[in-house]
């Protein structure tokens, strides 16, 4: 295996946690409505699963309303029910082709529930970033080993993957903050 491999692998797999972190940060309902929080639920269409996104126009008319506009107006009964189901807890109203969910605001019991999630979530992240590096550090030692380069290589990529993995701490740091004042905010 090419050493610059190892650090590519790694620098894409820290780009897909950090990417799946944002995903699901802006997926998670705040006091304001967002497209996010609907556009990745599974909708039955035609025997087969696909992401509400694919199959409907999602937008925000007011901060707490979001408006879904399905392509095939036959569907509108299946995003429906999919939204039901799914654990926003809300019950989405039929307007002709549209279909409108109001979101209630947040208890502060429920706002810091959220809090406490978003940190679960961050520490669960920032495990998997140490597990990514670990596995890339054992990667390098091997090659090493085996090698494939040179001493000064290999801490030289050490120390740029240590940077990226304080990059990615930070960066999710940064986000988690975010997200918290947003959850919290009236």
């Amino acid at each position: 295996m090419a050493t610059e491999n190892l650090t590519e692998n790694f620098f894409q797999q820290l780009k897909k946690v950090l990417d799946d972190y944002k995903n699901q940060l802006s997926s998670m309902r705040t006091n304001r409505a967002n497209a996010g929080l609907v556009e990745d639920i599974q909708i039955e269409y035609y025997g087969t699963k696909a992401a509400l996104k694919t199959l409907a126009l999602v937008t925000v008319n007011q901060p707490n309303i979001i408006l879904i506009q399905p392509f095939d107006p036959s569907s509108i009964d299946s995003v429906i029910k999919a939204v039901q189901l799914s654990p926003l807890g809300v019950n989405p109203a039929r307007e002709g082709n549209l279909i409108r969910i109001t979101l209630p605001s947040l208890t502060e019991e429920r706002r810091i529930e959220l809090t406490k999630f978003v940190s679960q979530r961050e520490e669960e992240f920032r495990v998997i970033i140490k597990k990514e590096r670990e596995g890339a550090m054992e990667k390098l030692e091997e090659a090493f080993k085996n090698k494939e380069m040179s001493e000064d290589d290999k801490f030289k990529k050490k120390e740029t993957m240590q940077k990226a993995v304080e990059g990615a701490n930070k960066s999710i740091e940064e986000w988690s903050e975010n997200k918290k004042n947003e959850i919290l905010s009236l």
